[in-house]
């Protein structure tokens, strides 16, 4: 009788008594009596890695994110903050009507003076896609001078991950990453744990260098 192999094994050779393993990579045909690359199980690999990469940079492209001030003003009765392109906050997912930031180097000695004890003392609502408007509370804008055209502002780690925007979906960004892990998840199903632990540390190493390489060339 002919020798039953079971999946990812075969027999190819007459007289032969037990069956052999295919290579890392590959499984065996319909018949068991040759190897075929694992189309599945290498799509899904790579995919974990990409995934990785991607996740890697949605969060390591946020952390102490920097965003350029163009340009500070007084509008009426309003201190409107325009940002060097897209600042992606985002908050109206929740109930609240604005988000804490920090702000340095803008050359407004009242702003400067609270932003340099480090704590967020400022929140900021947002306007549109480049423009937030300044809470400043008790501030004096009469008689002050308030305008600028330097400086940044940052928001603080929690919420630099759920008060901003995703890329892809109109939800925080930590939710976005946290549906990115739940399909890496899903692509891991169908592989080994070691093949899941090299894909993913893969994925993050080049998503961090790709960061690093990215702040580096920016002066960060």
């Amino acid at each position: 009788a002919c020798l039953q192999c079971a999946a990812d094994t075969i027999t190819n050779k007459v007289g032969q008594t037990s069956c052999e393993a295919c290579p890392y990579g590959m499984t065996s045909n319909p018949n068991n009596d040759d190897c075929e690359w694992d189309v599945n199980f290498i799509a899904s690999g790579f995919g974990v890695m990409c995934l990785s990469v991607l996740i890697s940079l949605r969060l390591l492209f946020r952390l102490r994110r920097e965003i350029k001030i163009c340009d500070i003003s007084v509008v009426g009765t309003k201190l409107i903050i325009t940002t060097l392109g897209c600042h992606q906050i985002w908050h109206s997912w929740r109930r609240a009507s604005s988000t804490p930031v920090m702000l340095s180097g803008t050359g407004i000695r009242n702003i400067d003076d609270i932003g340099s004890k480090g704590k967020p003392l400022f929140r900021v609502h947002v306007c549109s896609g480049r423009k937030l408007e300044l809470m400043v509370g008790d501030l004096d804008l009469v008689g002050q001078r308030m305008a600028s055209s330097m400086g940044c502002l940052r928001q603080p780690l929690f919420f630099e991950l759920f008060d901003a925007s995703g890329f892809f979906v109109a939800l925080p960004h930590l939710v976005e990453v946290a549906l990115l892990l739940v399909v890496v998840i899903l692509k891991a199903l169908v592989l080994d744990a070691i093949t899941v632990v090299v894909a993913a540390t893969g994925g993050f190493v080049i998503g961090t260098v790709i960061v690093g390489m990215w702040r580096w060339v920016r002066g960060f």
